[in-house]
């Protein structure tokens, strides 16, 4: 009987703990199955967009005939603009991306305009930081700073740096697709730079004194994110 019960005591011990470790390998096997949380998931992301930028200012900065040359200083351009732009970003962690793209706006010229076609590009580095990341509506907010080309239909005669802030909003059609809208306010400091006589209505060179650009632009993506 004193064996009996002995083994009885040794055949529950094996069982219980063989139960016990039975369950914590199913619920071991379910977290890993599980997994992280897609949303959060690396990855990368690829948009294109298309909007409108109004410079605030952009009659402030004159072009000027040189010394010795004949001629009224003329604004440089209309305010208002239209133009598109490119980015490729990466989301190392849920809440935050960084962006490396590219903008070029066109703000056309009238008569008495320096410009026929004054265009403004941008290559911009931005940090971009999701309030909701996750959520089908994802919003975020903006900031960075770029290098910004100043030129007479897609010619370069002023360079300058400058900063941008704003804040969006994703909508996700699909996990893989995003359709989204954003403000983005900018400010460009660009130095002084030489237009050639070709470009100007007065027939000699011209050059600009340079000053501080600022504007806001608005603008729709559709963006394109790719799990890795």
């Amino acid at each position: 009987m004193a064996v009996m019960r002995a083994h009885g005591r040794r055949s529950y011990r094996r069982h219980g703990w063989g139960s016990v470790a039975a369950m914590l390998t199913i619920c071991s096997a379910g977290t890993a199955s599980a997994g992280p949380e897609p949303w959060f998931a690396p990855e990368l992301y690829y948009g294109v967009g298309a909007g409108a930028g109004f410079l605030g200012n952009a009659g402030e900065l004159d072009v000027c005939p040189v010394a010795g040359a004949a001629g009224a200083c003329l604004p440089l351009g209309e305010p208002a603009g239209g133009g598109a732009s490119v980015l490729v970003g990466l989301r190392a962690f849920g809440w935050l991306g960084l962006e490396l793209g590219y903008d070029v706006f066109l703000h056309s010229g009238e008569d008495g305009d320096a410009f026929d076609l004054a265009t403004l590009q941008a290559i911009r580095v931005e940090a971009r930081f999701l309030l909701m990341s996750g959520a089908t509506f994802e919003p975020y907010l903006l900031a960075g700073g770029g290098l910004y080309l100043l030129g007479d239909e897609y010619d370069v005669a002023g360079v300058g740096g400058g900063f941008q802030v704003g804040a969006g909003v994703d909508v996700y059609l699909a996990r893989a697709l995003s359709l989204g809208a954003s403000v983005t306010y900018r400010g460009v400091g660009m130095g002084s730079f030489g237009v050639p006589a070709s470009d100007l209505p007065w027939g000699a060179d011209g050059t600009a004194a340079g000053g501080f650009l600022h504007g806001a632009t608005v603008r729709i993506d559709v963006t394109v994110h790719s799990v890795y």
